[in-house]
This record gives C-alpha cells, sequence and structure tokens, in this order.
C-alpha cells in the first residue's frame, strides 16, 4: 500500500469516532414529540425517497439490513403511516414498498432539522475549510458512486 492510502485510511478511522458523535445522529437518530425513528427506520425512509419504490429485498441488500430486522422495521414504519406496501398486481405475494405522504413530510421534517444542525455544528468554520470539506465530501461520493455502479454490472 502506497503511502497516500495509508495516510487516507488512518484519516478515515481517524474521522469514524467524530462521525458518530456528531454527524450520525443529526442523520440516523430521531426523537420528538412528533416521531420516534431508530437508526435503520430513518435508512428504510430515506432509500425510499430516493428510490421512490422498492423491494424489501432490495433495501435489506442495499442497507445490509437481515431480513428479519426488515420485516420488523416494514411492520413498524406500516403502522406509523410513514410507508406502505403496494402489491404486484400479477403476485399477490410480492409487494414494493412507498412512502406516504406522512412519510415524505418526515422527509421535509427531518432535512430542515438536520440542515440546521448541520448550520450549528460547522458555525466557526472558515470558508476555505468549509469549501475544503464540500470539495473533499464529493470526490469521495463520486469515487463510490462510481465503485457502486461498476459491482452492480454483470
Amino acid at each position: 500500500m502506497t503511502d497516500s492510502k495509508l495516510i487516507l485510511a488512518k484519516g478515515l478511522y481517524d474521522f469514524l469516532p467524530n462521525y458518530y458523535r456528531y454527524l450520525n445522529p443529526i442523520f440516523n437518530n430521531e426523537t420528538s414529540a412528533s416521531y420516534k425513528l431508530s437508526e435503520n427506520q430513518i435508512k428504510v425512509i430515506m432509500c425510499l425517497f430516493l428510490t421512490d419504490y422498492a423491494t424489501p429485498t432490495a433495501i435489506s441488500e442495499t442497507l445490509g439490513i437481515h431480513k428479519g430486522s426488515m420485516t420488523a422495521i416494514i411492520r413498524s414504519l406500516v403502522k406509523m403511516n410513514l410507508i406502505e406496501k403496494v402489491w404486484k398486481e400479477n403476485d399477490e405475494r410480492s409487494y414494493q414498498l412507498v412512502l406516504t405522504v406522512a412519510g415524505l413530510e418526515f422527509i421535509d421534517y427531518k432535512e430542515k432539522k438536520s440542515f440546521i444542525e448541520l448550520e450549528s455544528l460547522f458555525k466557526d468554520l472558515n470558508d476555505e475549510d468549509h469549501q475544503k470539506i464540500i470539495d473533499g465530501f464529493e470526490v469521495l461520493n463520486n469515487y463510490l458512486s462510481q465503485q457502486s455502479s461498476e459491482r452492480r454490472k454483470p
């Protein structure tokens, strides 16, 4: 492994504790008067928002959630009226999941709340460092998106 790759790996390892302490709670935790959702419930809702609809298997594989856990998550989100099952016409055993109006309202609420929390977290960051973070995340996101699309190729 080259020196730059070792530095990158160490940087990511050093970043993880801060990610879990500061960023993960912003994106993957919600306890309020209106909502009390687990990290995996939020991940499923966000996944559906990004894809419009998906099968439980597709979400489970994308997020790395075990089938049994996925069943419980789906059941709870349906009960909270945040998602619904849309049954396939030609297969009564198969369905896709979609967000309900209440699910879309949660996305809007969570996005606004997250922006406020991120703004507060980074309020003391100067413009130059702010731009460095944006640029770094764009490079990382583009690289990981490319890796993801290459893995899906047959």
